[in-house]
């Protein structure tokens, strides 16, 4: 008998991460020979993230077809339901019901289109968090954590699996974190506060607050 994540048997999964830690491996052996920037170490990291995610073949998570369900009917005019004429609120992300259902409005398959926000979400979760990095740490710091960081996000089969999974998951940790590196911004323009640094205070922390309150739409 053997256990299954998804629907993927738990000795397969265990065999293509191994062949995933050997590409990984030989990828940080093809690094410390040749000289790579951390931009095209953040690209080939993404890469990576998606080739793990398509070769692991993650389907879509079972409670993603409620949000998918509710977009629909709302895009067909029926509101927020899940079986029309029944005003039931069985969501737990509404801007992600409403953004889907948008899309739907629009003529735009969302089974698919969910999997694909999914993903690029999890890019931009990727790309904001190493801009966390950048923020707070030094220059000849950034290098060796931010490198680390980006091999636990490349690895971590947990995040790729919500990335894949067609839910909310990875919209919203990007607005979590976007709200917490515009208020990181807001906290070291107001260490100095003259006329053009008001300015920018006023505006990483309306940003600020535009992603925290965002989020808190998402996942309240």
């Amino acid at each position: 008998m053997f256990f299954f994540i998804g629907d993927i048997p738990m000795h397969v999964l265990y065999i293509k991460i191994i062949i995933i830690i050997c590409l990984l491996i030989g990828y940080l052996a093809l690094k410390i020979k040749y000289e790579i920037t951390p931009q095209t170490e953040l690209i080939a990291y993404c890469l990576f993230f998606m080739l793990v995610g398509v070769y692991l073949n993650y389907t879509l998570n079972d409670d993603a077809y409620i949000s998918l369900r509710y977009a629909k009917n709302f895009a067909r005019g029926h509101g927020l339901v899940f079986n029309v004429g029944e005003k039931v609120e069985g969501y737990t992300s509404f801007l992600w019901v409403f953004l889907l259902g948008i899309h739907n409005k629009l003529g735009i398959e969302i089974v698919p289109l969910t999997k694909f926000l999914g993903i690029g979400f999890a890019f931009a979760t990727i790309i904001m968090t190493y801009n966390i990095i950048c923020f707070l740490y030094k220059e000849e710091d950034i290098k060796i954590v931010g490198s680390n960081y980006l091999i636990l996000f490349a690895v971590n089969v947990n995040f790729i699996y919500w990335a894949f999974s067609g839910m909310e998951i990875t919209f919203y940790t990007f607005l979590l974190l976007s709200s917490v590196y515009f208020m990181l911004k807001a906290f070291v323009s107001n260490k100095d506060v003259n006329n053009e640094n008001r300015l920018t205070l006023f505006f990483n922390i309306s940003l600020a607050s535009l992603f925290f309150s965002l989020s808190a739409m998402t996942r309240p």
